[in-house]
């Protein structure tokens, strides 16, 4: 009922939302406070000529009207009075630069959510003596040959990651951004269709990041964060969905600063720490692989029969291992930070990342101490922008001293 009854009025400087036909409801907001409009069109949406509408300012979402379905032929209009129509410079996001940001940006949880339960629901549909299970068994001993439990993990792995592979090209293929003075358009996806409509004073900041796999190209993609945005319910907003290293500063304005460094013999890292450093950034993946080494073993003495198992998930967590190793000689010696210009580099995760953010946007600076830190009067550095889920930069045994001059620093500036 609520959705028969709705209207949207730009008045002036403000945005008010009526709606309900026995229980009224009424929203008032300042336009200068919306910070990005996301409107994203569904199978059913299409079929039904409508659209789904959310409002975001520097508070947050506007809750009370989250996803409010609007006819799509008003929305241009809407969009165009509060102040978001795409004007200026439109570039088109061809396939092939969706495709490698596809194979290594997908989620394997998020497929495995989807595949999991479709072959469950085929073994039900489908009253066989063979069960779905059996059948990726039986076709993986074709190709690898290995024990029926090796076959059946290895093909489960493949399908569940294809799913998340075309699920994150069905999302983001069709892209095309439109770059305002004011303004930025981001359009993407087929089912569903979004749109994200950003004010650029909005932005808290652009984050470079870069996979395994988009080291070897020599590619980073780029993701905005906004202020009042969850990055979780949008999506994450791909301002940039691949880039070449060297057209980063005038595709995405980021400093290319610590993005493409290889590391060789004669790289110095950039801080005045000494070599016998080195050592804590290593601690964590040296017991990690200490664990892998003595599990594995043990395992294959209390299992002999499941050599092939076995070897497989030594395999995967070992390579796992191994490039979190890299990342730490990576973060001794390019990580660093400065509030004051609003840059970092540093590691989380699989990414390397370059943040080129605005100081005053930062929300929470959380500085932890451990033992560790003490004695060596270093610390552990967790920064939160100013929205929702947003983007955490995060810098292990940073100076101490360091630190605090440069949040001084940041204060008087």
């Amino acid at each position: 009922m609520c959705w028969r009854k709705i209207e949207i009025i730009v008045d002036g400087e403000y945005l008010q939302i009526k709606s309900g036909i026995l229980c009224l409801k009424r929203l008032r907001i300042r336009l200068s406070d919306i910070t990005c409009v996301i409107t994203t069109r569904t199978a059913l949406d299409f079929i039904c000529g409508s659209t789904t509408i959310s409002f975001f300012t520097k508070a947050g979402e506007v809750r009370a009207w989250r996803r409010t379905r609007i006819y799509a032929k008003d929305e241009k209009e809407i969009v165009s009075r509060l102040g978001f129509l795409p004007r200026g410079f439109k570039k088109t996001i061809p396939f092939l630069q969706i495709l490698p940001l596809a194979l290594s940006v997908p989620s394997i949880t998020a497929g495995a959510v989807f595949a999991i339960p479709t072959l469950r629901k085929i073994d039900q549909l489908i009253a066989q003596e063979e069960t779905t299970i059996e059948k990726i068994g039986s076709i993986g001993r074709k190709f690898f040959g290995l024990s029926p439990l090796a076959n059946i993990a290895i093909m489960l792995f493949l399908i569940i990651y294809i799913v998340s592979i075309v699920a994150f090209v069905v999302r983001q293929i069709k892209r095309s951004n439109i770059f305002g003075t004011k303004t930025t358009t981001l359009m993407f996806g087929i089912l569903p269709q979004t749109k994200v409509f950003v004010c650029k004073n909005s932005i808290n900041g652009k984050f470079a990041k870069q996979t395994p796999l988009l080291y070897l190209l020599k590619r980073v993609y780029v993701v905005a964060d906004i202020m009042g945005v969850d990055r979780k319910r949008s999506g994450g907003i791909y301002y940039s969905p691949l880039v070449a290293e060297k057209e980063l500063p005038q595709v995405a304005n980021v400093q290319t600063a610590g993005i493409g460094t290889r590391i060789t013999k004669n790289s110095e890292r950039a801080s005045l720490w000494g070599r016998g450093e080195r050592w804590r950034y290593f601690t964590a993946p040296f017991y990690f692989i200490c664990a892998i080494t003595i599990l594995s073993l043990s395992f294959w003495l209390l299992f002999p029969k499941l050599t092939d198992v076995i070897m497989l998930l030594v395999l995967a967590v070992s390579t796992t291992a191994f490039y979190s190793l890299y990342l730490s000689e990576y973060s001794y010696r390019y990580a660093t930070l400065d509030l004051s210009e609003g840059r970092a580099i540093y590691t989380k995760g699989k990414n390397i990342i370059n943040a080129d953010f605005f100081a005053d946007r930062v929300g929470v600076i959380k500085i932890t101490t451990f033992p560790y830190d003490r004695k060596n009067n270093t610390c552990s550095i967790n920064l939160i922008l100013r929205s929702q889920n947003g983007e955490k930069i995060k810098l292990k045994y940073v100076s101490y001293h360091e630190m605090q001059e440069q949040m001084k620093k940041a204060r008087v500036k």
